[in-house]
């Protein structure tokens, strides 16, 4: 019986032995199968987000190549042609917008062609013509100065003309020091500089055809051919040499402009004209009047008058106005400034000492916006011109 037993035993040991071997297999077969089904599922989204890198990878080449990277030298930075805002023309193009078309006056010179505002008199009885020049840097009708002068001077028998006076030229800047640039320069890709290189060799393999086909051809050419050249060479260099002209000065114009102003008013009847002039504006008409051949037509009155920047003559107001013994000047100061101050002392002092008598300097408030200092503005112009400049009403055959 003990044997039995024994015996027994050993089976159920080793029929335990075969479970726990067999649970043990079974258990490695489903994590082997679980791990394949997670596999299964993720192999796809894998391969969707690496054909999508490799298409974005293409795009951004496909870019690449279209978009060529430009990269400039020091030396093509610097020969780079920069547009410059033209704030004259600009103003000029504003103002004549916002203005009324029935002031609008169309004037042309021999460098240009300009525009003007012309007011006419409200009284019966006409006194003369006031031609109007604005300081640098504001317009034909700012309000400060120019406006209150051209609307009120009307209501006195005045005709009014106000021109735009171009910026003067200013004192050239230093010469810039540019930062270094990357020396490679390249403007096209290779692909579409290996184009154009044979496009080039092309053009030569034809150009040379056409020299071939040309040396055949009989030497009896009609005279035709020789004319037009030479008709075509003369034409060529008449372009090259109204390329080599000299650019007008921003002073030229201005003589320029205030010539066919005047020559206007003068045709409309109005030969007791007043030019007045504020600030670099007041320079330009002295200028004007200093070279004219009979000054004493005219009556002049400078407002704040100061030098253009780029002038290097101090002393040019002073001289002028040592040569306006016949015509009447009016000088009024409403600039504070220490500058000023000892600019006007300086032309007083001139014209004292050279007994210029009809030479009268006045001053007065700034003038702002404030209706009260218009008034005053127009008033001790409008009562000056009244005294030295009255007119009188003449027939002119």
């Amino acid at each position: 019986m003990s044997a039995i037993f024994t015996q027994t035993q050993n089976n159920q040991r080793t029929l335990s032995v075969f479970k726990r071997a067999f649970i043990a297999l079974m258990f490695c077969s489903i994590l082997t199968s679980s791990f394949d089904l997670f596999a299964e599922e993720e192999t796809p989204e894998t391969d969707t987000s690496e054909e999508t890198s490799n298409e974005e990878v293409s795009e951004e080449a496909n870019d690449e190549e279209i978009q060529p990277v430009i990269v400039l030298t020091t030396q093509d930075w610097k020969d780079l042609k920069r547009p410059k805002a033209n704030s004259d023309m600009q103003r000029e193009e504003l103002l004549k917008q916002a203005s009324d078309p029935r002031q609008v006056i169309e004037f042309e010179t021999p460098s240009e062609t300009f525009f003007g505002l012309y007011l006419e008199r409200n009284t019966a009885q006409p006194i003369g013509a006031a031609l109007i020049l604005h300081d640098a840097g504001l317009n034909a009708d700012e309000p400060s100065f120019v406006s209150p002068l051209r609307n009120n001077l009307t209501d006195y028998g005045w005709s009014t003309l106000t021109i735009p006076i171009p910026d003067p030229e200013s004192t050239p800047l230093p010469e810039r020091q540019w930062p270094p640039y990357p020396a490679d320069f390249t403007l096209n890709p290779p692909e579409e500089e290996e184009e154009v290189t044979e496009e080039e060799s092309d053009n030569a393999e034809t150009a040379e055809e056409i020299t071939e086909e040309d040396t055949t051809a009989p030497a009896n050419q009609p005279e035709e051919n020789t004319e037009q050249t030479a008709g075509d060479d003369t034409t060529e260099n008449d372009g090259a040499e109204t390329a080599n002209e000299p650019e007008i000065t921003k002073q030229e114009r201005t003589m320029q402009r205030i010539e066919a102003a005047l020559q206007d008013l003068q045709g409309r009847g109005l030969l007791n004209i007043a030019i007045i002039g504020h600030g670099v504006s007041a320079s330009w008409a002295i200028s004007y009047l200093g070279s004219t051949n009979s000054p004493e037509m005219f009556t002049l009155v400078i407002l704040d008058p100061r030098l253009p920047d780029a002038e290097t003559d101090m002393d040019y107001l002073n001289t002028k106005i040592q040569g306006f013994d016949t015509m009447p000047v009016l000088d009024l100061i409403t600039s504070q400034t220490v500058g000023s101050a000892r600019s006007a002392k300086e032309r007083k002092d001139t014209a004292t000492r050279n007994q210029v008598s009809n030479y009268l300097q006045l001053k007065a408030s700034p003038v702002t916006e404030n209706n009260a200092q218009h008034h005053r503005l127009v008033k001790r112009v409008r009562g000056w011109l009244a005294q030295n400049a009255p007119g009188e009403e003449t027939k002119i055959r």
